[in-house]
């Protein structure tokens, strides 16, 4: 079928185009797009690139900051305990009752010497008394502990205790020091005390004491008794170190000064310190809250440290000036440099295009008259006459598989219909799963179920589950988890060490705590030594200690093991 010639009078598109003034079709400016697009992708790769190695490069320069003043605090530490443990040794000589001239001689090499020590403001000693009241007052029997102060030296405080005051009895700016008579080492006070100096200032610190033993090693203190429980052997132990302790030292450690050379307001710091009296930050266990931390910073590190047995958390966080030498302005150079250079190479090409495309409009108009028709037939014939053969041929084909083989097609289209309907439901058990909605809290009862079906299917062994309504609701999370784990600890060795056949797992709850057992009909175990042979239980009773509860273990040989834990609320 031929096409009649158009009439010479009339123009082909693009001229008109060109008279009218209109813009070259979208699809003319397909380099232009695909060199912007790719220009633009690849500026936004590389500043992404540069950001992240920016940012691995600060992470490395905080991290490196912190740890060198993390050391220096632990340097620090030492020498304020390595002093106060020199003068425990003088006070513990006299049994707390340290003549003037002794104590003064000691006590210029940590308080008279600021230049070493200068957050250490208090330094006391006490010799412990021990009087039983009588008359109504008289409860079993029982003595009251007095700590009378004997010598004290302090700097620039005016609530610093005086001779003759009573340490045992908690005051306005210090803590009572009785706990700290039944402690190995030292004891920390749980909390910041505010005291205030001289002028009217207020310091913040912390209140340290050591108990003092004229001859500790000589009166030997058991381990354990036989059929001791742990709670009574604690109780025992610490009973017995009271019994011997002579007297007390204490010491007042202002925050400020302790961390002032790291947070000084007189010179820009990269890096901001916090010092906390516990490896779980709280706003009263803060050593310095004068000096609050910045807003919203980049970083932040957190370095746990030990000290008279407590665990110290000192937390870092960058500071303006850390981030005002970071390089990652450099990424948003690449990006936005990146980014012009390709749309304006883009606009360039963009621009050419369109002369050039004027250049062919202007030059079809004159070649009108000698071969539009021919070129608007061979475009017909070679692309869509080409295209509705292609599809007559596909016809063809699958009319001949219908006629030789329509059994085989109809089990292919059934086995494509499964499979397609199979990738549906895995796609829609995907959207599921990954669905943040989809995901709430599950409860202990509901997890500790779970636990159990699991290792139902993978040992022999009949487990039980008894879960008293309710005993879960008033958990919260990390309670829940913690329990979770020690029962899996729990059943988990009753599966693969005991040679149980029957193992029961009880949840239940009293007025004040939840309780978990675990018993099994086992060949029973040493607790103590299975626990110094492997970490199981180990991290079984950090995770009681951890709670605040108390455990014990009901076992012996051929009868089997029954573990209980309290916890509470």
């Amino acid at each position: 079928m031929q096409r009649e010639p158009l009439p010479r009078s009339q123009n082909p598109p693009g001229a008109q185009a060109v008279r009218d003034g209109a813009l070259p079709e979208l699809r003319h400016y397909w380099l232009a797009f695909v060199l912007g697009f790719a220009g633009l992708i690849v500026s936004m790769v590389a500043g992404w690139q540069m950001n992240h190695w920016a940012r691995d490069r600060d992470t490395e320069r905080f991290v490196a900051e912190c740890r060198l003043i993390a050391g220096m605090i632990q340097q620090k530490m030492e020498r304020y305990e390595s002093a106060l443990a020199r003068l425990r040794d003088v006070c513990a000589q006299h049994g707390g009752e340290v003549p003037t001239a002794v104590w003064n001689a000691w006590i210029g090499h940590i308080l008279d010497t600021g230049i070493n020590y200068p957050a250490l403001r208090v330094a006391a000693v006490a010799s412990k008394q021990t009087n039983t009241p009588a008359g109504p007052e008289q409860t079993n029997g029982t003595a009251a502990i007095r700590l009378p102060v004997s010598q004290v030296s302090s700097q620039d405080l005016h609530e610093a205790p005086p001779r003759g005051a009573d340490l045992a009895q908690e005051g306005p700016t210090r803590p009572s020091f009785v706990p700290a008579l039944d402690e190995s080492f030292g004891w920390v006070s749980p909390r910041v005390w505010r005291v205030p100096r001289r002028g009217g200032a207020i310091t913040d610190g912390i209140w340290f004491a050591i108990p003092l033993r004229a001859d500790a090693l000589s009166k030997f203190i058991a381990w354990q008794n036989r059929g001791e429980t742990d709670e009574a052997r604690v109780r025992r132990r610490r009973a017995a170190r009271a019994e011997q302790a002579t007297g007390v030292l204490v010491a007042f450690l202002s925050g400020d000064r302790f961390l002032a050379e790291y947070n000084s307001t007189n010179s820009p710091k990269p890096v901001q310190v916090r010092l906390f009296t516990s490896r779980e930050p709280d706003s009263n266990q803060w050593l310095n809250p004068s000096q609050p931390p910045p807003s919203a910073p980049l970083f932040t590190y957190d370095e746990i440290m030990p000290w008279y047995g407590r665990r110290w958390l000192a937390r870092f966080s960058s500071t303006p000036v850390f981030e005002a030498g970071s390089i990652r302005y450099r990424a948003w150079l690449v990006g936005c440099i990146g980014a012009l250079l390709s749309l304006g190479t883009a606009s360039a090409i963009a621009w050419q295009t369109r002369a050039r495309w004027r250049e062919v409009a202007l030059a079809s108009q004159l070649r009108e008259a000698l071969g539009r028709q021919e070129r608007l037939s061979r475009d017909l014939h070679d692309g869509t006459l080409q295209s509705v053969y292609g599809v007559g041929l596909g016809l063809q084909r699958a009319q001949r598989l219908l006629a030789k083989r329509p059994d085989a097609a109809a089990g292919q289209l059934a086995d494509t219909t499964l499979g397609l309907q199979r990738v549906v439901g895995e796609l829609r058990n995907f959207i599921r799963e990954t669905d943040p909605a989809a995901h709430e809290e599950v409860p202990l009862g509901e997890a500790l179920q779970g636990v159990v079906s699991h290792f139902k299917s993978a040992s022999e062994m009949e487990l039980q589950l008894d879960v008293t309504p309710g005993a879960d609701h008033e958990l919260t999370a990390a309670q829940s988890l913690q329990l979770l784990n020690i029962a899996r600890e729990a059943l988990s060795n009753s599966v693969r060490h005991s040679q149980a056949r029957y193992v029961r797992i009880t949840l239940s709850q009293s007025s004040g705590s939840i309780r978990l057992e675990v018993a099994d009909d086992g060949h029973g175990f040493d607790p103590e030594e299975a626990q110094r042979d492997g970490r199981g239980l180990s991290n079984l009773v950090a995770r009681v200690s951890e709670l605040g509860g108390v455990h014990r273990w009901e076992t012996s040989a051929g009868q089997g093991s029954h573990l209980i834990v309290e916890v509470p609320k």
